[in-house]
């Protein structure tokens, strides 16, 4: 998963700006690891947020119009 995003963004041009000086200074397979842990948190932290917006707009007192 990590790899396959990484080089989808990679594909894109301002993805490629953004992901080709990290080779500059990593290996790939440091570069691949780190891409592979970041994008799950990433979308655990979605996931989490997006429960917490739901909770808080099911929490809040409707008005007899809605």
């Amino acid at each position: 998963m990590g790899l396959i995003s990484l080089i989808h963004r990679g594909a894109h041009a301002a993805g490629l700006l953004l992901v080709a000086p990290l080779f500059v200074f990593l290996s790939p397979r440091t570069v691949f690891a780190g891409a592979a842990v970041a994008i799950p948190l990433v979308g655990v932290a979605g996931a989490i947020t997006a429960r917490a917006v739901a909770a808080r707009a099911g929490a809040t007192a409707q008005s007899p119009r809605s």
